[in-house]
């Protein structure tokens, strides 16, 4: 389960300018267990046996803080900024036993146990300028800065002392887009953004990329509006000796309505995620050095319905989400996931948000390895 708050503020005290704050909160709590058993055949008529009963619990409390702030300069320019900060801190805990003899007659156990502490801090700021054309074409660019922090604390139970490990990376890209309203509450964009990072990491993460954005905004009807939208990104790293690329699609469609009597509302949608991801790797092929390219694919398909019924002062919402991959290189994904939650409004800049999850999902991997 996870469970999670989420409070909204905003102020405008003139049409020209307005600030708008979010703050989110969540704690998720997980628990697995996992049973396997491996056969060994060393030789004609001898094999063992090797049986492993692991576990893990994690807890994983997360924050997330954005402002956003915009001004009109004058009647045709306008400045928006948008400052988010995210953190969470993921705490894991793992044992396992495992035994090795000849089938049916299990070897002593070993135990084994592990903990680890994960620290992630994110520090993005996005500001932007638009420039009206007309009233139905505004041309917009702008510059957007990260800033990542990975803290990583680990260590068996055996060990007099913790191994840390700490990374930080930092990326810059430029955006620019057009936006265009051809009719009333419609509105319709296209955006590039080119950047890089300063560092990576991983060997294989992406340094440099490059992302197309389209989507629209359209109402159909009153009350009823449809919004499609694409994404092609596509990155790549060609600095560290790996030669990685990453391409990734995302088509999705939106449908809501609102009913004009503000008796209930109700949504829907659907999202394919296509990746291909390609990497130069090297490995040892008859004691001599060989090349090759890995690549990994997948095709996630994601959908979901939510309805909100309001209820006196506070708002009931019900939704269900699935997702589903048959077409990956590793692994078969199935995931269900169901949510139920409420807001209450307080005056009229501050709401109170909590959400309730259920998720269940299934995987299927298969892997067959044989050594001579």
């Amino acid at each position: 389960s996870i469970p999670s708050t989420h409070l909204v503020a905003s102020f405008s005290p003139s049409p020209r300018f307005s600030i708008d704050g979010k703050y989110l909160y969540s704690d998720g709590h997980a628990e697995s267990n996992r049973a396997e058993t491996l056969a060994l055949q060393l030789t004609e008529g001898l094999t063992l046996e090797q049986i492993v009963h692991a576990s893990s619990v994690s807890d994983r409390p997360e924050h997330l803080g954005e402002i956003g702030l915009f001004a009109g300069l004058t009647d045709r320019v306008a400045f928006k900024n948008v400052f988010e900060i995210r953190r969470f801190d993921l705490q894991g805990q793992f044992a396992a036993t495992t035994s090795l003899g000849v089938p049916g007659q299990p070897g002593p156990e070993f135990l084994q146990e592990a903990e680890q502490v994960l620290e992630y801090r994110l520090v993005r700021n996005r500001p932007e300028i638009e420039f009206y054309l007309d009233p139905r074409l505004t041309l917009y660019g702008g510059y957007q800065f990260e800033d990542r922090q990975v803290d990583r604390v680990f260590g068996l139970s055996t060990d007099t002392e913790n191994e840390v490990l700490s990374h930080s990376r930092r990326s810059h890209s430029g955006f620019g887009g057009v936006a265009w309203r051809p009719y009333s509450r419609a509105r319709v964009s296209a955006e590039l953004e080119i950047g890089s990072a300063d560092d990576s990491f991983t060997p294989t993460e992406p340094d440099d990329f490059l992302r197309w954005r389209i989507q629209a905004r359209l109402p159909l009807s009153e009350g009823l509006t449809l919004t499609p939208r694409l994404l092609i990104s596509d990155r790549n790293n060609k600095s560290s000796g790996t030669n990685f690329d990453l391409n990734q699609r995302q088509v999705g469609i939106d449908l809501v309505f609102r009913d004009p009597d503000q008796r209930f509302d109700i949504s829907g949608g659907y999202n394919l995620f296509h990746l291909v991801s390609l990497a130069d790797i090297s490995f040892f092929l008859s004691q001599e050095p060989a090349l090759d390219r890995s690549r990994y694919r997948t095709n996630l398909h994601h959908v979901y319905a939510r309805a909100g019924i309001p209820t006196g002062i506070v708002r009931l919402r019900f939704g269900f989400q699935l997702l589903k991959d048959p077409d990956s290189s590793t692994l078969a994904l199935d995931r269900h996931h169901v949510e139920a939650g409420f807001s209450v409004p307080f005056a009229e800049v501050w709401s109170w948000d909590t959400t309730w999850y259920y998720v269940n999902y299934e995987e299927q991997v298969r892997t067959d390895n044989e050594y001579s």
